[in-house]
């Protein structure tokens, strides 16, 4: 898959509303929640323009690890919450996010570089449990 440096991206074979609550449940394992759930096809479609997908934005926070990061520089403010999403379109449901080590490269801290590859692993993992 095309840019895999950016984003961590995954198919599944379970439905859409499945993999969504899968998602709630793995989150919790791992003391993540979901902050807020933004159906973007629903939205799009309520002002007038439906699209043949379906998407989830799923906001996820870990209050220890916000609290965390946000002490070490709290400019990290303009990251949080992660985001994972869910789509469902030709192609069959997919869960992705954009990778925080990718995304924290631009701030050249060496202790946030370390925060977000351990959270982005930690990401991973739920994603890959719920699908």
């Amino acid at each position: 898959m095309e840019h895999e440096k950016f984003h961590h991206t995954v198919k599944t074979e379970k439905s859409y509303q499945q993999v969504i609550s899968d998602l709630d449940a793995s989150l919790k394992e791992d003391k993540f929640g979901v902050q807020w759930s933004f159906a973007v096809h629903e939205k799009l479609a309520e002002k007038g323009y439906p699209i043949n997908k379906e998407i989830t934005i799923l906001e996820v926070c870990n209050p220890k690890e916000a609290a965390h990061v946000l002490e070490l520089d709290p400019i990290i403010s303009y990251f949080l919450p992660c985001k994972i999403v869910v789509t469902n379109d030709e192609s069959g449901v997919s869960v992705g996010m954009v990778r925080p080590s990718f995304m924290l490269t631009v701030m050249d801290n060496p202790d946030l570089t370390e925060f977000a590859q351990q959270v982005e692993n930690q990401l991973i993992a739920i994603i890959e449990r719920a699908v």
